[in-house]
This record gives structure tokens, C-alpha cells and sequence, in this order.
């Protein structure tokens, strides 16, 4: 399967704002802000985000599926923006995204992900 692009995964959304890929073992493949979007955190830090948080959140989540059963999405919700983590062919796709208070923006970008596998 090709390896999915920034503007594949901002089509599924308008209110996505970031979207970075890495490997299980914190190999950066891409990280992306979508044009003409503000920053809300400096891109040194998200490169950081991605070899370090996002190998250790989904790797601490992983831990419990042997009980729980596979990890489906992990979402953080912050003032400035929500972010969502998610494992596609093998890798961790995370995108961040303009909050709202009812989180229907989280169930779209989650119905979008899921149905553009």
C-alpha cells in the first residue's frame, strides 16, 4: 500500500491543522501543517513529539491489548487543539485538529480515517 501523503490526510478534514507519521521505533516520516495555519507548538517540537511521545503513548496503550483487544484511536484534548493518534499499515498516524466542545470534529476525523483504509 503507498505510504499516505499530508494533503491525503487533510482532505478528510478541513479543521485538520498537522499531520505527522512515524514508525513504531520513532522514525519520522513525515511531519506537515497544513499551509496557512498558525503554529501552536514549534517544529522542533513536534519532530521530538513524534521520535519520543508518540512511540511512548502508543506503546503504553499497546500494554493492555492483550486484554482489551487492539488500540483503535488515542485523543488528547488540549485548550489550543485537539490530537489524535491512530496506527495505520504498521505506523503512527497523528493529526492534530482545531477542538470543539461536543467532539463531533473527533468523530468525523475518525469516520474519515477509518473509512479511507
Amino acid at each position: 500500500m503507498p505510504e499516505i501523503s499530508p494533503e491525503d490526510v487533510f482532505a478528510l478534514h478541513p479543521k485538520i491543522r498537522w499531520v505527522g507519521l512515524t514508525t513504531h521505533q520513532g522514525k519520522v516520516v513525515l511531519a506537515k501543517m497544513r499551509p496557512g495555519v498558525e503554529r501552536a507548538t514549534p517544529e522542533n517540537h513536534d519532530q521530538k513529539f513524534l521520535e519520543l511521545g508518540a512511540v511512548i503513548l502508543g506503546g503504553v496503550a499497546e500494554g493492555d491489548a492483550a486484554f482489551a483487544g487492539r488500540v483503535k484511536w488515542i485523543a488528547v484534548d488540549y485548550e489550543k487543539y485537539t490530537e489524535l493518534m491512530v496506527e495505520r499499515d504498521g505506523k503512527y498516524l497523528v493529526l492534530t485538529f482545531e477542538p470543539d466542545k461536543n467532539l463531533q470534529t473527533l468523530r468525523e476525523i475518525i469516520t474519515a480515517l477509518e473509512t479511507s483504509k
